[in-house]
């Protein structure tokens, strides 16, 4: 870890950290923003699931001297992640 710059870390650990903790509310919370059925749960697990794989894929494509990629795949899974986020507090 040590060759990635701290802003990119704090921008990567911010999706492990959301993906996390909205994990809870969409496995177990009885939340469903899609519907009911199969394709709408997994949509709906892919609002946690694809920011914490977002910190896997953007943290090797700056090894891959991608950082632009990197930053921009970092960045859409923050904000896909924060718009998550939102929708839970809305429904509290």
């Amino acid at each position: 870890m040590q060759g990635f710059p701290k802003w990119l870390m704090a921008l990567a650990f911010a999706n492990v950290v959301l993906g996390l903790i909205e994990s809870i509310f969409f496995l177990f919370g009885g939340l469903a923003p899609f519907g009911k059925g199969l394709l709408p749960y997994a949509l709906t697990q892919l609002l946690w699931l694809l920011p914490i794989s977002a910190f896997f894929v953007g943290l090797r494509q700056w090894d891959h001297r991608h950082k632009a990629v990197a930053v921009s795949i970092l960045a859409a899974a923050l904000a896909l992640a924060v718009g998550a986020g939102l929708y839970i507090l809305k429904q509290l």
